[in-house]
């Protein structure tokens, strides 16, 4: 063999089998490359389109704003906590609230001292012991009087309705007065409440926590109260077991009206002889109005329920006809009588107790009041709101 053999170019062979394997790889090697690309391009994306770059502010203001929708959407709400009356005074609230404004549950007005509410049509009713209505500023024997009774009162405590403030949705368009006039809210340091960590959000005058979507507590000027949504089951107990103190309402002091007795003695007295009263009722309405001046408005009738008890040298008789119901002028005089027998020489006394009260009739009215309150407030189910204004935009509603 030659140099020049030796030197030859020595040329690879590539089989046909090789040729797949070689492919195979420059595909996977060009595939990879394409996946880093890829990654690279998403993250980027990510980085800087698809990132929350929203303040603090801005992401509190909208979790508030999901809690207030809850709360304006929720079919009741139970609330615990303080009000606080412009003279400082302070109360301890323990009630439920329905979507339709009708409340019940425990005003503490002095330690110990518990006022129950009841409240339906827009219309409140307290009832408490003497000791509670004297603490009240009741006198001792107006507290006697009104002890153990639902008595009709203004529905405005030092200047606040309470069910009217605290209804859901009304309470829940409240909460960020900051948002009208383009300011933004604060976020303060979360806080416990209860066994949860709400965050603290605070819009003007209003401190709200918020968890999850939902309100755990407020602190307005006038309250600091824990909230807790009702579902619907628990609005339907509600209606339920309250409407058979609604039923009852017939006897319910009406404070509206103001009756002042004049007493006296029959001319003959004696075997028989009558305490003879005449009652002048004064109306007393808790909301006022300017009136075209010569305008007198009308008053309807009004049921006055009524006891005479009478002493015979210092020791009671029965009267069993000297208790019942009276009807009168609104505004006006009516009268009542009540016989007993009597001693030639004896001495007699009488006392009587007269009260305005509420009647079958308007207590009916309250009753089906309560009813429709209890087909409405399943009906504002259907229709929510995803406004913080409370506005209802969906067809029907």
């Amino acid at each position: 063999m030659s140099e020049s053999s030796a030197a030859e170019t020595v040329h690879e062979i590539v089989t046909e089998a090789e040729k797949p394997r070689r492919s195979r790889r420059k595909t996977w090697l060009t595939l990879s490359l394409v996946a880093v690309v890829v990654a690279v391009a998403a993250f980027a994306a990510w980085e800087f389109l698809g990132r929350d770059r929203r303040s603090p502010e801005a992401v509190a203001r909208d979790d508030l704003h999901t809690a207030q929708v809850a709360l304006l959407n929720a079919p009741g709400a139970h609330y615990s906590g303080r009000y606080t009356e412009q003279s400082g005074k302070t109360w301890t609230l323990d009630l439920r609230v329905t979507n339709m404004g009708d409340a019940s549950g425990t005003i503490e007005i002095a330690p110990g001292k518990l006022l129950s509410l009841l409240e339906v049509g827009g219309k409140a009713f307290l009832r408490g012991d003497r000791d509670t209505w004297i603490a009240d500023g009741f006198n001792d024997v107006d507290a006697t009087a009104a002890a153990g009774r639902q008595i009709l009162e203004p529905a405005r405590f030092s200047g606040v309705d309470l069910a009217g403030t605290l209804t859901p949705g009304i309470l829940g368009s409240t909460l960020d007065p900051n948002d009208d006039k383009n300011a933004p809210v604060q976020v303060g340091a979360s806080e416990m409440v209860d066994d949860r960590r709400s965050a603290l959000i605070v819009s003007g005058t209003v401190a709200t926590y918020v968890y999850s979507g939902q309100i755990d507590r407020i602190i307005m000027p006038n309250f600091d109260i824990k909230v807790a949504a009702m579902n619907s089951d628990d609005v339907v107990s509600f209606y339920r077991d309250q409407r058979p103190a609604v039923a009852a309402l017939d006897d319910a002091s009406d404070t509206e009206t103001v009756i002042k007795t004049e007493s006296s003695w029959s001319s003959v007295c004696g075997p028989t002889c009558s305490v003879l009263a005449t009652l002048t009722s004064t109306p007393h309405p808790f909301t006022s109005f300017t009136l075209p001046s010569g305008y007198t408005p009308p008053v309807n009738d009004i049921l006055v329920a009524y006891q005479v008890g009478v002493t015979v040298d210092d020791v009671p008789v029965p009267t069993p006809d000297c208790t019942g119901v009276i009807s009168m002028p609104g505004a006006g005089t009516g009268h009542l009588s009540c016989a007993f027998n009597t001693g030639s020489g004896s001495r007699a006394s009488s006392d009587i107790t007269v009260r305005a009260i509420v009647g079958r009739a308007r207590a009916d009215e309250l009753l089906h009041t309560f009813d429709d309150d209890t087909t409405k407030s399943h009906a504002k189910l259907r229709c929510p709101t995803t406004s913080t204004h409370g506005l209802v935009t969906t067809p029907g509603c």
